[in-house]
């Protein structure tokens, strides 16, 4: 009887391996920030960095104030660092500039850099010391001119709700997995920082993640950041209150605890 439960305990830890991402790896993390022009970056910054030390990221090298071609090269100067690493379980990568959609500014402006051009450094062919690894892409810039002024809620609405197989070796996978995008807007609209403290999407994650990081694995933490998000009425200097929400993009294939 008593080989029986130990099985019962291995197939128990097995089944957490397979839904669950290992973070007892080194975790990284590439943080570009673009201040020039962009009040409250300095508080989003600080902010990012407490984060990251708080849940055992190292942040090899911060990069400020960068030109469309110097971010490209640092992203890749990253990439190819991580591909000599040799314990890495996860990677956060950090973006905050200013915007379109699609793409973010250097400090020369011009076309910008192409976001998909920096995914696909990371993905399973160009990065294969990520594969089968959480890659974290949180970018805070405006993905273009638009406001949210928000819509009053349906009269009467009502909510609803509130109340194996055996796993195979495989030996190719899709060209990239195992990403986690966020964005700060919809596509085609502004996003929002606060110039005396930052950017709503990162003051609501320092929030929530300090609150709930040992109970909800990562996307639910940024549903949970998106609600408050969401819940804010943001006041532009004309007065007219203005509304956002984040937008979510997961190829992840197990949840990601930052415990």
């Amino acid at each position: 009887m008593a080989s029986h439960g130990k099985d019962a305990g291995d197939s128990a830890e097995a089944s957490l391996d397979k839904d669950r991402y290992d973070m007892s790896g080194d975790r990284h993390a590439f943080v570009l920030c673009v201040k020039k022009d962009r009040l409250g970056a300095e508080q989003d910054l600080a902010i990012v960095k407490g984060l990251l030390k708080e849940f055992n990221f190292v942040d090899r090298e911060t990069c400020l104030d960068r030109t469309n071609k110097e971010i490209i090269q640092e992203v890749e100067k990253f990439r190819n660092w991580i591909n000599k690493s040799s314990n890495v379980s996860c990677v956060f990568i950090f973006i905050m500039a200013h915007g379109k959609d699609g793409a973010i500014f250097g400090t020369d402006g011009g076309e910008g850099v192409n976001l998909e051009e920096i995914f696909k450094m990371f993905n399973n062919e160009n990065c294969p010391q990520l594969q089968l690894k959480p890659k974290v892409f949180v970018i805070q810039a405006c993905r273009g001119e638009d406001k949210d002024l928000g819509v009053r809620k349906a009269a009467g609405f009502r909510s609803f709700g509130g109340e194996n197989d055996e796993e195979t070796a495989s030996v190719t996978l899709p060209i990239m997995t195992d990403t986690f995008t966020i964005y700060p807007a919809l596509p085609g609209y502004v996003a929002y920082r606060y110039p005396d403290k930052g950017s709503v999407m990162i003051i609501k994650m320092d929030e929530v993640f300090r609150d709930f990081h040992s109970q909800l694995h990562l996307y639910d933490l940024f549903v949970k950041v998106n609600q408050r998000v969401t819940e804010d009425d943001m006041k532009l200097k004309s007065g007219k209150i203005v509304k956002t929400t984040l937008v979510l993009e997961s190829t992840l294939t197990k949840a990601l605890y930052l415990d």
